[in-house]
């Protein structure tokens, strides 16, 4: 079950090991700190306004490894408990100084 469970999510998503996620929070400074020493990884962040309610929010944006999924659920939740996550699914990830070897 195991290995059956590897080769469909390999034939589902590819080799992908990175997450993208978008968390709309009212506890920015919070949830940054706890998500950055949390994950040890960096975070963008973006003054948002709600289209439905016109309420004034932020999003914090970063890219985790797959395996970093249920620790990034625990410390949202944990944090802002009212938090909006979204967690997408990215082929490849990589900073400025790789760009000139990828091509």
């Amino acid at each position: 079950m195991f290995f059956s469970g590897l080769a469909a999510d390999f034939m589902l998503e590819g080799t992908s090991q990175v997450r993208t996620v978008m968390v709309i929070t009212d506890h920015p400074e919070a949830m940054r700190t706890s998500l950055m020493e949390g994950l040890h990884r960096g975070i963008s962040q973006w003054e948002v306004q709600g289209g439905y309610t016109g309420a004034q929010r932020t999003m914090l944006y970063c890219t985790i490894y797959r395996s970093q999924v249920q620790d990034l659920k625990y410390i949202i939740s944990s944090v802002d408990p009212k938090a909006f996550a979204v967690i997408g699914v990215a082929q490849r990830a990589f900073e400025g100084t790789t760009f000139s070897r990828l091509q």
